[in-house]
């Protein structure tokens, strides 16, 4: 995968990053990220780093209420891109 067919959320990522580094004297940002898939009623957490390729059924209810995901606590954009190998 390329920069120039990275989706939104890759470039928002980016870009907090960036302007988190450029306020750092004034600022200190902490950033937790989660990613989730939603497909054929299935919610797969796509940052687990265990292999296991988690699935939590989703319920048929109007809202759906995920937990056990939690945030990948990132200090680098290219930290983040090492996790997800793009």
């Amino acid at each position: 995968m390329t920069e120039e067919t990275w989706g939104v959320n890759y470039r928002a990522l980016r870009d907090l990053f960036h302007i988190s580094k450029e306020r750092a004297d004034a600022i200190k940002y902490e950033v937790g990220v989660q990613m989730i898939e939603i497909y054929n009623e299935q919610v797969r957490d796509l940052l687990v780093s265990d292999g296991s390729n988690r699935r939590y059924p989703s319920s048929h209810t109007c809202c759906i209420y995920i937990n056990h995901f939690s945030p990948l606590h990132i200090k680098t954009f290219y930290k983040f891109q090492k996790k997800k190998q793009i």
